[in-house]
């Protein structure tokens, strides 16, 4: 057990300072992390923790598990190209429900923005991780573009297109522009435009 020493800071708001020990190899990550991301050593340790906690709620609640990267695009190679876009789509639907169940908890809005800037920042490097580069753009023809880059494959960016294109037709009535859409092993470029009624 480390000695810990807890006192209470004094400050308009509460706070306490800590000193704990750490190996000299874990001391050296850690400076280095904190150097290469301009953040403080204190600030740095307090994100990690905050971040490692909410992982694991999140993995408790959502009955979830983690799996390495390599690990999941083995088992994308066992999956052919109709069974990756049922995935895509069943996968869709679950994520709409719960995201809207997850929009009234917040009492925001259930519009476009809010749906694509959650939906990219919690896939993107910062949370899942799903993607190095996750992006989304409001074109002023009303299209969204939607574009990433990963390190999975090609059966990856099939799954992914397929999930999109059923959750941006449901929840908001924008359909797919095969046309100026592609995808590859590492990229997906996907352009939608909101359907024509008339």
């Amino acid at each position: 057990m480390p000695n810990i020493k807890i006192d209470k800071k004094k400050s308009s708001k509460q706070s306490y300072i800590m000193s704990l020990r750490l190996d000299k190899e874990t001391y050296h990550k850690l400076s280095q992390i904190s150097a290469e991301n301009n953040i403080k050593k204190s600030e740095l340790l307090r994100n990690s923790f905050n971040e490692w906690i909410n992982i694991k709620k999140v993995l408790i609640k959502s009955d979830s598990i983690i799996i390495g990267k390599n690990f999941l695009k083995g088992l994308l190679n066992f999956v052919d190209e109709k069974n990756l876009i049922d995935l895509g789509k069943n996968i869709a639907e679950i994520w709409i429900n719960e995201f809207n169940i997850h929009l009234i908890d917040m009492k925001a809005k259930e519009d476009l923005n809010s749906m694509l800037t959650i939906f990219t920042e919690g896939i993107g490097p910062n949370e899942a991780n799903w993607f190095e580069k996750l992006n989304y753009q409001k074109m002023d023809n009303g299209k969204i573009l939607i574009y990433g880059i990963h390190t999975l494959n090609k059966n990856f960016s099939l799954f992914f297109k397929s999930f999109l294109e059923y959750l941006m037709a449901i929840q908001f009535g924008f359909i797919l522009i095969q046309k100026t859409s592609n995808i590859s092993n590492t990229t997906i470029r996907l352009e939608f435009k909101l359907v024509d009624k008339t």
